[in-house]
């Protein structure tokens, strides 16, 4: 999904700026890795809802 590795990069670039903490930035990243499985998931089985 383009737009979620969009923000992944956005993601590290605000950790190496130091912008966010190490502590923050595996726990947004969880998140995103999270929310972007839920999405594959929903486009893969869409055509069976």
């Amino acid at each position: 999904m383009g737009s979620l590795e969009e923000t992944k990069v956005w993601l590290h670039f605000s950790r190496d700026c130091s912008y966010i903490t190490q502590d923050e930035f595996i726990l947004i990243e969880k998140k995103l890795d999270e929310a972007g499985a839920k999405i594959y998931k929903l486009h893969e089985n869409w055509r069976k809802l």
